[in-house]
């Protein structure tokens, strides 16, 4: 089994109550049975002089007028 260990994870302590933070931190899902409002959720590391990638990939239709996805 080959384990990869991640330097930046997802802060499953600081998330707004929409945020789901999944075993391992790498993976966040939000507003899980419906939208009530913003929904965040932070990293736990700060952003230094690196290269950062993310995927974001929507599993549901999205509906609604707003969507913002930031760093």
């Amino acid at each position: 089994m080959i384990v990869i260990a991640f330097e930046w994870t997802w802060d499953s302590e600081k998330k707004s109550a929409a945020a789901e933070v999944l075993p391992g931190e790498c993976e966040v899902r939000f507003h899980i049975n419906y939208s009530s409002g913003t929904a965040a959720v932070r990293g736990t590391q700060i952003m230094a002089d690196r290269q950062y990638f993310w995927e974001v990939k929507m599993t549901t239709p999205v509906y609604g007028t707003d969507m913002v996805i930031g760093f």
